[in-house]
C-alpha cells in the first residue's frame, strides 16, 4: 500500500473517517493540508528530499459554490500532475456532473474521483486499492451517481421550489421532456427515496441539497 499520502482541503466531517480508513489500508505517513498552496509546497520539499508522496486526495470546493476557488484547485491539480506524473490523484467531491468529472481525467489526468454520498468512504477505500494495484483512470461512480439522471435532479429542484407532481409533469411536457407522466414521477421519488435511504420526499430532498446536487 501507499507509504506517504497527502490530503488537501477541510472535508468537515469526513476528516477523520477518511484518516482512519487510510490507516486501516496500512498507509505509513497520511498527512493533511487545508489549502493547495500548502499541499503542493509540501509535494516538492518532500521531492527535494527524495521521500515523494504517492498518492493526493483533493477535493474540489464545490460546497463553497465558487468558481473562482473550484479553478484554482483544478489548477493545482494540473500543476501536480505536471510536476509529479507519477503521484496519484483522486478527487472527491459533491460533483455529479458526468461531463465535468469526465473532463478532470481528460484534462487534468486524475486517477480516481469519487463522489460524495452513500457508503462514500468505503467507495474512497475500494478506489484506493483498485489505484494502487495498476488501474487509471477508474472513474468511481457511488449510488447516486449510477442512478441519479439529469431529469432526476430537475424533478427534485423544482420540487424543492415549491411545485406539485401536477406542476411538474405540466412542465417537462411544455419543454417536450420526456418521460413527463405524474406515475413517471412518483415512480421516481421513489426510487430515489429507496436509493438514499430517505423516509419521504422532504427528507430526499433534504439529502440532495447536502450533497449539493439541488439548491
Amino acid at each position: 500500500m501507499y507509504k506517504k499520502i497527502i490530503i488537501t482541503g477541510d472535508f468537515g466531517s469526513y476528516n477523520t473517517p477518511i484518516l482512519k480508513m487510510i490507516e486501516e489500508l496500512g498507509s505509513t505517513t497520511a498527512e493533511q493540508v487545508f489549502t493547495p498552496k500548502d499541499a503542493i509546497s509540501n509535494i516538492r520539499n518532500a521531492s527535494l528530499k527524495n521521500s515523494n508522496y504517492e498518492l493526493l486526495i483533493t477535493d474540489l470546493s464545490a460546497s463553497e459554490s465558487s468558481e473562482h476557488l473550484i479553478c484554482e484547485k483544478k489548477e493545482f491539480i494540473h500543476q501536480v500532475k505536471k510536476e509529479f506524473p507519477d503521484i496519484k490523484i483522486i478527487v472527491f467531491s459533491v460533483e455529479s456532473d458526468i461531463y465535468k468529472i469526465q473532463s478532470l481525467f481528460e484534462t487534468h489526468d486524475i486517477d480516481g474521483f469519487v463522489t460524495k454520498g452513500p457508503k462514500d468512504i468505503d467507495d474512497l477505500k475500494e478506489i484506493i486499492t483498485e489505484i494502487y494495484k495498476g488501474g487509471k483512470h477508474i472513474s468511481y461512480k457511488n449510488t447516486n451517481f449510477y442512478e441519479f439522471t439529469n431529469q432526476d435532479i430537475e424533478i427534485a429542484s423544482l420540487l424543492a421550489k415549491g411545485m406539485t407532481i401536477e406542476e411538474i409533469s405540466a412542465y417537462l411536457k411544455k419543454n417536450e421532456i420526456n418521460p413527463n407522466s405524474e406515475s413517471y414521477i412518483n415512480k421516481r421519488l421513489m426510487i430515489l427515496r429507496q436509493q438514499t435511504g430517505a423516509s419521504n420526499t422532504t427528507h430526499l430532498l433534504f439529502i440532495l441539497a447536502n450533497w449539493g446536487l439541488i439548491e
